[in-house]
């Protein structure tokens, strides 16, 4: 991994693997909306993902739909952010079971890029096999929930290809076994303080 060279350390893009799943519906996405709202990811650019073929007015529904709860409390301004959100973000479909999927569908996407596995243990590990050292943008961040793997020696396995892609330091483990609130508070706290929105 190359080191020692400037930055760019402010996410522009957010791409969500699993983005049209239950996780991305109601904690991911609140999540952001919380952190949107709060004027703390400004410009970010949410692109969701999934193997559904759905369409853009599709994914509209969804992430307008998760971030209801924060636009109904939010002030005048807050909702004007959260508006320009979700008018800025958009739906890719990726069938992450064919290699190469993921790196094709990254060009294009503005950078610095993060992107969130909101995904299965067993479909993680399969997506980050099929990626190579320079498949992924420099500064790339990736966030992955818990549980790593499908035991020890996967998770292991898990890291050691993680770290080929990206440095340690660009890499997020995401604890989802907390209740709603908590998974929902830590994603703000991720977002805003590791990711640098």
């Amino acid at each position: 991994m190359a080191a020692n060279r400037p930055r760019e350390s402010r996410v522009k893009t957010l791409l969500i693997l699993g983005g049209t799943g239950d996780l991305s519906h109601r904690l991911l996405l609140p999540g952001l909306a919380r952190l949107i709202a709060r004027g703390r990811a400004p410009g970010l650019v949410v692109v969701g993902s999934g193997s559904r073929d759905w369409t853009q007015a599709d994914w509209m529904l969804r992430i307008t739909d998760s971030f209801s709860t924060e636009y109904d409390a939010a002030g005048r301004q807050a909702r004007r952010e959260l508006d320009a959100a979700v008018q800025r973000s958009s739906y890719r479909r990726l069938d992450l079971n064919t290699p190469g999927s993921l790196a094709a569908g990254i060009e294009g996407l503005e950078l610095p890029l993060a992107v969130y596995f909101a995904l299965p243990p067993k479909l993680t590990i399969s997506t980050v096999d099929t990626l190579r050292p320079g498949d992924l943008p420099p500064d790339t961040q990736l966030v992955l929930e818990k549980p790593f793997g499908t035991d020890q020696v996967s998770a292991r396995e898990l890291n050691r290809v993680l770290e080929s892609l990206v440095p340690e330091e660009d890499i997020f483990r995401v604890d989802g076994s907390l209740s709603q609130t908590d998974v929902s508070a830590g994603h703000t706290r991720i977002f805003s303080a590791q990711l640098e929105f």
